[in-house]
């Protein structure tokens, strides 16, 4: 189920990955940047030049308290996730969820929400966690169009590398 709420008005700048920037009605300034990580599966994989590291990060925040909720936000990320993909059909992204302040379940279940509310079936989202020494999750997915040619193989990759992880530690 889609849900129609516009979307700000944001501004792409291409450089080796794909940065877009918007500011919202709260003086808050987002920077989404999908990162080039074709290391993240082997060299021989057919995607893996086409990974990239999803990442959505507050720049300017002058209030210095917790953004306050935004309906906008999630449209806006899902329009610009549109965007993206339009130029990179085949991508597979990968989204870590920043754990720095220890909040990286609830910075999971807000994407969770705004992926659940746009997805319009256009896109897979394979999750997953990391477990570290401390018994510490941080949480994992991967984001394929339902169109990849490629998708069974990602999503066995993906499996693979977790469990790679969890079993070197």
């Amino acid at each position: 189920m889609e849900i129609n709420i516009s979307p700000y008005n944001f501004e792409k700048i291409d450089s080796d990955g794909f940065v877009y920037f918007f500011d919202t009605e709260f003086e808050l300034t987002y920077e989404v940047i999908f990162k080039p990580t074709p290391y993240l599966f082997s060299s021989e994989k057919p995607y893996s030049k086409d990974t990239y590291e999803f990442s959505i990060i507050v720049l300017e925040n002058p209030n210095y308290s917790s953004p306050p909720f935004d309906n906008r936000i999630g449209t806006t990320i899902a329009k610009i996730f549109d965007d993206f993909y339009q130029n990179k059909g085949n991508t597979v992204s990968l989204y870590i969820c920043a754990s720095y302040d220890n909040r990286q379940l609830i910075r999971y279940r807000k994407f969770n929400s705004w992926f659940a509310s746009f997805n319009s079936s256009k896109y897979v989202k394979i999750d997953a966690s990391l477990i570290d020494l401390s018994k510490n999750t941080y949480p994992i997915s991967i984001i394929i169009s339902t169109q990849n040619p490629y998708k069974k193989l990602i999503s066995d990759d993906f499996y693979d590398m977790i469990d790679s992880f969890q079993n070197n530690k």
